[in-house]
């Protein structure tokens, strides 16, 4: 993660907040907004404390940790969880998006699917 001012973070859970300055002597050190306010600051916290924690950038690609629990989708848009083993199989979903911290997101991308299959 390389925050930039403006950018948004979210976390799994669906909070959101804003980058509201970068440390000019360090860009990996930023202050980040209260979440779901964005005018009001909260600390400053350097992109390890802040991935730790669960916040991403908005936009950012969600790729599991070693061991952690993701999920994906199999050949009939049928949803199931994975442990991330960084092997094959695991690499080969996060390379074609289909690899999803919540069993809801992952459900939601087959059901898009499904309607581009059936035309909707």
């Amino acid at each position: 993660m390389h925050p930039k001012l403006g950018d948004i973070l979210q976390k799994r859970d669906g909070d959101k907040a804003k980058v509201l300055s970068v440390a000019h002597d360090n860009p990996d050190v930023f202050l980040k907004s209260e979440w779901n306010d964005f005018e009001i600051t909260d600390f400053w916290f350097t992109t390890a404390e802040a991935e730790k924690l669960g916040w991403k950038i908005v936009g950012e690609k969600w790729k599991p940790e070693d061991e952690e629990q993701y999920w994906c989708f199999d050949g009939d848009l049928t949803s199931g969880s994975c442990t991330w083993d960084n092997d094959k199989i695991d690499n080969d979903n996060y390379a074609v998006g289909n690899c999803f911290p919540t069993e809801e997101a992952c459900e939601e991308a087959c059901k898009k699917i499904k309607e581009i299959l059936k035309g909707e």
